[in-house]
């Protein structure tokens, strides 16, 4: 079965991101329509730990690397936080 969260309809997109996502060829291939990919994908993941949508911020810090001793390591790793604590209470 393909991914739950893919929707696949005039523009195909993530329903576990927040706001318009659309998936690369390289993610609908690999992940979103074989039967079953969808469990080693990145977002699907993400999305069942955090229990939520994800956050685009937190999207592309799953999917695009960061170089070594980068100013944007730190907010890899507070992003990685926030997939485990899920959404903040208010």
């Amino acid at each position: 079965m393909a991914c739950p969260l893919f929707v696949e309809d005039r523009l195909c997109r993530c329903s576990g991101v927040q706001g318009l996502l659309i998936p690369s060829v390289y993610e609908r291939e690999r992940f979103c329509r074989p039967e079953g990919g969808h469990n080693s994908c990145p977002t699907f993941c993400a999305y069942h730990a955090r229990g939520a949508k994800l956050p685009q911020e937190v999207y592309y810090a799953l999917w695009l690397p960061i170089a070594e001793g980068s100013e944007m390591q730190g907010d890899q790793e507070r992003v990685a936080l926030s997939i485990e604590l899920g959404p903040p209470i208010v």
